[in-house]
């Protein structure tokens, strides 16, 4: 629980186990060999999302003229790592619905 915990706070699994002397590989084998420690690992990282939604916002209060492209750089970063760790939520939506109707039958397309 208290790598999981680590993970909603912006933790990658790989500093988890160099922080807890663990190799890596055996490690992130371990989390995702089993089907509870793995839902827990991908809660774990919509928190994350949370947390990384929460530091854009503390990039751009914090953001002064001359360290304002610094700020706007790491805003991008936790933007882009939400919308990896939380696709639904923050993630860019490309899909494309495409529907087709002949006669009494209709064709539904999803695409990503």
């Amino acid at each position: 629980e208290s790598a999981c915990q680590k993970v909603a706070e912006g933790w990658s699994l790989r500093r988890i186990a160099h922080h807890n002397k663990y190799p890596a590989i055996p490690f992130i084998a371990w989390v995702e060999g089993d089907e509870k420690r793995m839902e827990m690992y991908k809660l774990a990282l919509k928190v994350a999302a949370e947390f990384h939604v929460d530091q854009v916002r503390e990039c751009v209060d914090s953001a002064t003229m001359e360290d304002y492209q610094l700020q706007r750089f790491k805003a991008g970063e936790h933007r882009w790592l939400a919308s990896k760790f939380d696709r639904q939520r923050f993630g860019d939506d490309k899909t494309a619905n495409v529907g087709v109707a002949v006669g009494n039958i209709t064709i539904i397309h999803e695409s990503s």
